[in-house]
Order: structure tokens, then sequence, then C-alpha cells
């Protein structure tokens, strides 16, 4: 199967039969006769995370199904191989009953999950960066059409202000200049408050309203 699978016919779970994929999964040898017992005393090569804590070996999904005769479903958990590996296993534990309907042992369907979880923290990842370019690029926004206000204001004034100085005196081809630089500051000013208030509205949430669609 290119699934996990364990099976243990003893309701202690002390003996577990695995099948190669799940032997794959744990970083052991794929063995047709595989087994996470170790008569000789030595530790298995993995340990067994839940939420980053470490699960004792009697509270692991196969030997709480057997213990308590009831189905384990949707449980995530995450093995840390010797080797350094780590991968994310999805599955379910269910008991199994002798002929007198007494728990026997378990069975549990283990899927490989790790290159789901690791596409799910880079997407994670990438929306944070994303979610921070654009707080930056917000702020700058603000910033820049905030502080550029004064200096183009400053143009623009004593631009007004020489071509009143100036007056009907002024050569036509001055004046003609000097109108393009008023006209050209009132435009850029009213390009850095337009840029502002497009700030201040995108950075607020709106709640869309309902409407009826006939």
């Amino acid at each position: 199967l290119p699934v996990g699978v364990g099976v243990s016919r003893d309701p202690a779970c002390e003996v577990v039969r695995i099948n190669p994929a799940f032997a794959r999964i744990l970083g052991m040898p794929e063995d047709e006769n595989a087994s996470l017992n170790r008569p000789d005393g030595q530790r298995l090569p993995f340990r067994v995370l839940l939420g980053g804590r470490e699960v004792p070996p009697q509270d692991l999904p196969m030997q709480e199904a057997a213990r308590t005769g009831r189905q384990i479903r949707d449980f995530e958990l995450e093995v840390v191989r010797d080797d350094g590996a780590r991968r994310h296993e999805y599955g379910h534990a269910v008991p199994l009953f002798n002929t007198d309907g007494e728990v026997g042992g378990s069975i549990g369907v283990f899927l490989d999950i790790t290159e789901r979880k690791l596409g799910e923290e880079a997407l994670r990842r990438a929306n944070d960066e994303l979610r921070r370019a654009n707080e930056d690029l917000n702020q700058f926004a603000y910033s820049a059409s905030h502080d550029l206000q004064e200096p183009l204001r400053n143009v623009s004034l004593y631009s007004q202000l020489l071509q009143r100085r100036l007056g009907e005196t002024t050569d036509p081809e001055i004046g003609e200049f000097l109108g393009f630089m008023v006209d050209g500051a009132s435009r850029m000013e009213m390009l850095l408050r337009d840029l502002l208030a497009y700030n201040q509205v995108s950075s607020n949430t709106i709640a869309p309203p309902w409407t009826d669609a006939n």
C-alpha cells in the first residue's frame, strides 16, 4: 500500500507490525516483517510530537484506540527521526475486537502529508512577507505624500508671489514660464492630497453592505 499501516494484535499494542510505507515514514528499514517492538530494550529511531510536545508511547493513537476501544480519527502527528528528518502524518486509528467483543489490538493508517505542510508553511511565510511589504508601502506612501506637501507649498507660494510681484512688467515668456510653474505645483499638490486620501481609505476595513441583486 502507498500509505503507512500499523497493526497490533495485543491490547497493550506492545508489538506493532508495520508495512514498508510506514517504515519509510519512520526512517526504518523497509522490511515486510518490520515491527515497532524492540526486544533488546533499545529506543526507536524517532520521536512523535503533537503540538510541539513529545507524545508518550502509551498515548499514541493506536495505543489509545486499543486502550479506550474507540476510534481516533483525523489526527496529525510530527515524526522527528534520528537522522534529523521531520515528517508530518495524518491518520486514523481504530480498535480491533476479538470474537468475545473485547478489544484485542488496533490498526492505524497513516498518510505522509509533509509536502502539504511545507507548502502551507511556505504560503504562510509568503503571506506574512506580503503583508509586511504592503504595510511598509502604505507607510512610505503616507510619509511621502505628507512630507512632500510642505516644500511643494513653498514652490507654489513663492511662484505666485513672484508672479504678482512682476505683474505686467515682466517679459511675456517669463510670465508664461511662471504660469507653468504655478500650474505644475498646483497639480502636484493635488496628486499628493489624492495619494494621502487613497492611502487612508485603503488602510481601513470597509464592511461590504448587503445589496438586492434585483
